[in-house]
């Protein structure tokens, strides 16, 4: 009997599935940021807008969407060049975290309007948190209304857009 231990050997290098999810993706964004432009060059804005104005944040985003296309059409092709590497297993989605956000996100556009953006928005990114696995009650719910918070001085005060007052507007 020997005390080395065995060799094993590695089962041979599974063949890289070709690289389409990348170019999917990039194809479904480059049609977002199409649609945007598209929208961006056909809006119509009146003389009387300030700076930023309406096309400020859609021309960022749209641009981040071109961006995020190259990059994923370069991801794809890098990923398509490497050598065959052994396949790994990808852990399961946790469905019960995607049905928690889901609905979390339809409870907030029904209470949107009479509960306000702040509350609103408070109960959506605590929902989110809870779902994504955070159990911090309080720390949650008080970073959750900060950021509700920011998000409406933002668009209230920084673009003159008013969001949803609910219940708050009436105080």
């Amino acid at each position: 009997m020997s005390t080395q231990p065995e060799e094993r050997t590695e089962p041979e290098a599974a063949e890289n599935p070709p690289a389409t999810g990348s170019f999917a993706i990039a194809a479904v964004v480059l049609g977002v940021a199409v649609y945007l432009t598209q929208g961006l060059l056909t809006m119509e804005v009146p003389s009387t807008a300030d700076f930023p104005g309406p096309r400020f944040f859609p021309t960022v985003v749209a641009v981040l969407a071109y961006i995020l296309v190259v990059a994923l059409i370069v991801q794809g092709v890098r990923n398509r060049a490497l050598p065959a590497q052994p396949t790994r297993t990808s852990p399961g989605t946790d469905w019960a975290a995607v049905a928690g956000i889901v609905a979390t996100l339809i409870v907030f556009t029904l209470l949107l309007r009479p509960l306000g953006w702040i509350l609103a928005g408070m109960l959506l990114f605590y929902g989110v948190a809870y779902f994504l696995g955070s159990r911090r009650l309080v720390f949650d719910l008080g970073l959750a209304l900060g950021v509700s918070s920011i998000v409406q001085l933002v668009f209230s005060a920084g673009l003159g857009l008013n969001l949803p007052a609910g219940v708050l507007g009436m105080i």
